[in-house]
């Protein structure tokens, strides 16, 4: 009940998201870090957005423990040693789309979103290439990839596994956004 209670207070923070409202209740969200000893990556499809056609706003609420790894003992590593989700279980992003784009002509656009994501109880500014594609229905497929620092998020890796855990991690993220 007290997630429930806070996600909706997220979403109600942004009251000007409310007037012109697209919203994915499962966006797919995809985590790779690669060194020549091993690769690491796990995936959630239930991270939650919503995007204002209005005034250009995002936000994303992800849930960090729904991440899902091939490995139980690396998401259970994943978890408690680095992310520390217990403490920080949410990761989110509010920001802004920028670039030309006309939400009532289908097609495809290149823009950018900024804003702040915040991770592991840590706030950083960002700024990430999207694909935005308008779907004849008028839903919306937002499609991007970009790389986060771990240290930026003060997320410690042990120099031991310096070998086996990138400081770098892609993140992919897709979401269909349908018209609420």
């Amino acid at each position: 009940m007290k997630n429930t209670l806070a996600l909706v207070l997220f979403f109600l923070s942004f009251s000007s998201l409310f007037a012109q409202k697209m919203l994915s209740k499962n966006s797919y969200v995809h985590i790779y870090s690669y060194t020549p000893i091993e690769d690491i990556e796990a995936s959630l499809n239930d991270g939650m957005a919503i995007l204002n056609i209005e005034t250009k706003e995002i936000a994303y609420i992800l849930n960090i423990q729904s991440l899902t790894f091939k490995n139980a003992l690396m998401q259970e590593h994943f978890n408690e040693n680095y992310m520390e989700s217990e403490k920080f279980p949410k990761a989110t992003l509010k920001g802004a789309l920028s670039g030309n784009i006309n939400f009532s002509k289908t097609g495809k656009y290149t823009l950018t979103v900024k804003g702040k994501l915040n991770m592991h109880g840590v706030d950083r500014e960002i700024s990430v290439p999207i694909e935005l594609n308008i779907l004849k229905d008028k839903s919306v497929i937002l499609k991007t990839d970009f790389f986060v620092k771990c240290e930026d998020f003060g997320i410690k890796i042990p120099k031991l596994m310096f070998t086996r855990i990138a400081q770098d991690i892609k993140v992919s993220v897709e979401s269909k956004f349908l018209n609420q």
